[in-house]
């Protein structure tokens, strides 16, 4: 008995230990990179014409002596959420754009909320390829509400599939809730995207069904809507709308603010968004995300030619074609709604990501586990010299005189013919031959580094660790063409991302006005 006592005590005198796997050590610094990139610089950067008037509109309802006329805004969420940060900070850049760049950080962190459907592989990787995605950073940095559009479609899916599984009302009705932000309180194309995620679940899953496996599946989806608890599905959906519109009844006409959007959202069915080039969002998402878009390719004819398409590789690929089928379609379209494509496409691209990072075995040679690593690491090195030296090339041909490729091929055999033989015809132009060398060399380093890793490894290694590699070097480099759409090139008109940029020149105005307004008019 005493024995026993002791070693009882003993149990109780030992210290808590904190376990933290190295998968959530790994998420904490995925979601602090993307907290970081959302918020640096982010008050430096002047707002765009639709970040002024929808700020304006919550600035002049929470400042009564602000000049100009009401405007209504398009978001009633964003019109709640500025009008809170501007009565509690103050109005700028900063507090305008605060919480939409923390839901681009929960849009980052929202692939947990399907952990136990993806996998812990793939919802990790889901994360990282959305924290180097440059759409969904330049969105989340200028206030984009499709942001929250899209974090209410993923949350009014994670609320069904609980219903689904447990049947509990509390799931449909905050499913309700969700969906009603998605269609009336966040974007005005929330409609478009509402579509897009009804066909992907209801294609996506009927999709490879036998006809017999399908009836059962129709009856059972209306045996469980019949126990939808519709009316009160109904009563949340008008609470939900009327307390975000109105500020929980502290600014009645805020209602207005819903009628604007859904008709925002219609007349971008046949209209334009000014400046903006048709196919805009296509255009965007091809220019931007090149990587993204060849690794969900690759992935989902890797699963379609091995026959392991999941109900949820499915959904991705049907969400992808209605959303390039929405962005052929909805002419309204912006630069963030290129996440329509972005998102379905990072979610295909993870399957081929793991497939990349499985491990190789031959029957006769070694295959190391750091091999495809250093392969890959060798691979991004010499697709930055080729990068770096392409990039140097390319502003010798726009600085040509003719501005033509035969200009500069003219002017790297005069240099050339200078170098070796003293001898030029006056005409020399600006260039340096040693660019293209650099280029051929790289190039040719690849070809040989292949040709050894396939001897001592195997071609399977070769082709993986080339393809990681050129796969980081691509997350990578878009990267950093977002943060230039959304810092660097912010007022640059030439930017795609901005085809009627706001020039910083605006910060010098305001604080001329400001001081103006100190001054005594006597």
């Amino acid at each position: 008995m005493q024995a026993v006592t002791t070693e009882a005590l003993q149990t109780e005198r030992q210290p808590l230990r904190l376990a933290v796997s190295y998968e959530w050590i790994a998420y904490a610094i995925v979601i602090g990179l993307a907290f970081i990139l959302r918020f640096a610089e982010l008050d430096n950067v002047p707002l765009t014409m639709d970040e002024a008037r929808q700020a304006l509109a919550a600035w002049r309802m929470v400042s009564p002596d602000a000049p100009g006329s009401t405007i209504i805004p398009e978001s009633p969420l964003l019109f709640a959420l500025h009008s809170l940060t501007f009565s509690l900070f103050g109005a700028s850049e900063g507090t305008a754009r605060f919480w939409t760049a923390i839901a681009g950080v929960l849009l980052v962190a929202a692939p947990l909320l399907f952990r136990s459907l993806l996998g812990q592989a793939r919802t990790f990787l889901f994360s990282f390829i959305l924290l180097f995605s440059p759409v969904l950073l330049a969105a989340s940095r200028f206030d984009a509400p499709l942001v929250w559009a899209l974090l209410c479609g993923v949350g009014g899916l994670w609320a069904v599939r609980h219903w689904w599984q447990r049947g509990q009302p509390g799931d449909a009705l905050l499913a309700s809730a969700f969906f009603a932000g998605l269609l009336l309180l966040t974007d005005p194309a929330g409609f478009m995207l509402a579509l897009i995620l009804l066909g992907a679940a209801v294609i996506g899953v009927s999709w490879g069904r036998a006809e017999e496996e399908e009836d059962e599946a129709v009856s059972d989806v209306a045996l469980r809507l019949r126990n939808w608890p519709w009316g009160r599905s109904l009563l949340v959906i008008v609470l939900v709308v009327v307390l975000v519109a109105t500020g929980f009844m502290l600014y009645i006409p805020g209602l207005s603010s819903v009628s604007e959007l859904l008709a925002q959202g219609l007349s971008g069915a046949v209209t334009l968004r000014n400046g903006a080039p048709a196919l805009y969002p296509l255009v965007v998402a091809l220019f931007y995300e090149p990587g993204i878009w060849l690794l969900g390719i690759f992935g989902l004819w890797w699963m379609a030619r091995r026959g392991t398409l999941s109900p949820v590789d499915r959904f991705f690929a049907v969400w992808l074609a209605l959303g390039g089928a929405a962005t052929l379609l909805y002419r309204g379209g912006g630069p963030e709604h290129a996440l329509w494509l972005t998102i379905p496409a990072a979610g295909l691209a993870t399957q081929a990501f793991v497939h990349l990072l499985e491990d190789v075995r031959h029957p006769f040679l070694h295959v190391p586990r750091w091999s495809k690593w250093v392969l890959a690491l060798g691979m991004m090195a010499l697709l930055f010299i080729v990068a770096v030296n392409l990039h140097a090339t390319g502003r010798s041909i726009v600085r040509a005189s003719q501005g033509s490729i035969m200009t500069l091929v003219q002017g790297y055999w005069e240099q050339i013919s200078l170098s070796l033989f003293g001898e030029s015809s006056g005409q020399v132009i600006a260039v340096d031959p040693a660019n293209m060398i650099w280029i051929f060399i790289a190039l040719a380093l690849m070809i040989l580094g292949a040709f050894m890793a396939a001897t001592l490894w195997g071609i399977a290694v070769a082709l993986r660790g080339a393809a990681l590699g050129l796969l980081l070097f691509a997350l990578v480099t878009s990267l950093g063409s977002g943060w230039s759409a959304s810092v660097t090139n912010a007022d640059n008109p030439a930017e795609l991302w901005h085809p009627g940029a706001t020039s910083r020149e605006t910060f010098l105005l305001r604080a001329t006005l400001e001081e103006l307004s100190r001054r005594d008019p006597a």
